[in-house]
């Protein structure tokens, strides 16, 4: 069974000699280091065949790059944080992928797969989803901050009829994106030949078109809000949509490493992130800040 990694306590090193058990608001101070790797994370991740002029896909390079991989990813997590400090989280995070055709078929998959693989266990065995997709003019990287009711049509024309009949006209993501700070640039992505920050990409886009990107996001985010899809924080189960640039613009590789710290801090916001009632904390956790007295 996956066991999503806000269950368990975290590893903290510091120069001021944390141990295991610390509060996370306390962890979180100059010159230490959070470690939530004893428990992995587990992510749907999915990317697109080609479609229409576009006889390849970067996505489905970028899918089966992570997918079948665990890795540890370090993050600053904290916007308040600047570039130079030393607060730093890692998380362990495994990937479940799946490469779609660019149809109705493709655009099913993830709600179909989501409510069978949840029927079996009782419980989502995932703890974010991330779509992918291609968007061939963007400037850069842009995670979708929300979708439309919208079925695509198969001829890239727009469409005119509800993919779902009965749901609201537009869903917002449920990634907590408070935690995605620009401008204190807590979050560093890849440029095609260096590294470059967020804040110098086209990093958010409220608009995920009207073709299969959209309908596969606003299906997911439809089948979570309405199924009351929740995670052991008692927040909805994030699911985002990234679209990236063409291979020829950005490398599937530099967007892979982009779209891990991305999925690092999206977990992190859900899971980790201080401020959670004591409910939510590991017991351990739980019962050092009752033993401070905090509120």
């Amino acid at each position: 069974a996956f066991l999503a990694a806000a269950e368990v306590a975290p590893i903290v090193a510091a120069g001021g000699g944390a141990g295991v058990g610390s509060v996370v608001a306390d962890a979180l101070v100059e010159e230490e280091e959070v470690d939530y790797t004893a428990k992995p994370f587990q992510i749907l991740l999915t990317g697109f065949l080609g479609f229409l002029d576009f006889s390849s896909n970067p996505t489905t390079d970028i899918a089966r790059l992570l997918g079948d991989t665990c890795d540890d990813v370090e993050i600053r997590p904290d916007p308040a944080q600047t570039s130079g400090s030393q607060i730093r989280a890692r998380l362990r995070v495994c990937w479940h992928s799946k490469v779609l055709p660019v149809n109705e078929t493709g655009a099913l998959w993830p709600t179909e797969h989501l409510r069978d693989a949840t029927k079996r266990s009782g419980r989502s065995p995932y703890d974010a989803v991330v779509h992918c997709g291609l968007e061939d003019f963007a400037k850069g990287l842009k995670i979708e901050v929300a979708a439309a009711n919208i079925k695509a049509n198969d001829t890239g024309d727009d469409g005119t009829f509800p993919a779902v009949d009965g749901a609201p006209h537009l869903l917002a993501t449920t990634v907590n994106i408070g935690w995605l700070s620009l401008k204190a640039r807590n979050l560093h992505v890849l440029g095609k030949s260096l590294t470059r920050h967020a804040s110098e990409l086209e990093l958010w886009s409220r608009n995920a078109g009207k073709y299969y990107c959209n309908e596969i996001y606003f299906r997911t985010l439809e089948y979570i809000r309405s199924e009351v899809v929740t995670t052991s924080t008692g927040a909805l189960l994030p699911a985002a949509f990234i679209h990236v640039q063409n291979s020829s613009a950005c490398r599937p590789e530099d967007d892979a490493q982009n779209i891990r710290q991305i999925a690092a801090h999206i977990l992190w916001a859900t899971y980790l992130a201080p401020g959670f009632c004591k409910a939510s904390l590991p017991l351990a956790e739980a019962s050092a800040l009752a033993a401070t007295g905090a509120p």
